[in-house]
């Protein structure tokens, strides 16, 4: 399911598709990324 955000919610948009790369990357890498997701969903 896709989540429709409105024009005044663009930065969590972006924000969202933000954290979602960087858990992929994660994923896929190997890669500590915990610093990074804490500072993200802060």
């Amino acid at each position: 399911m896709s989540t429709i955000y409105l024009d005044f919610e663009k930065p969590i948009e972006e924000l969202s598709e933000q954290i979602a790369k960087t858990k992929e990357i994660g994923e896929k890498g190997k890669v500590d990324i915990t610093s990074t997701l804490t500072e993200l969903e802060k």
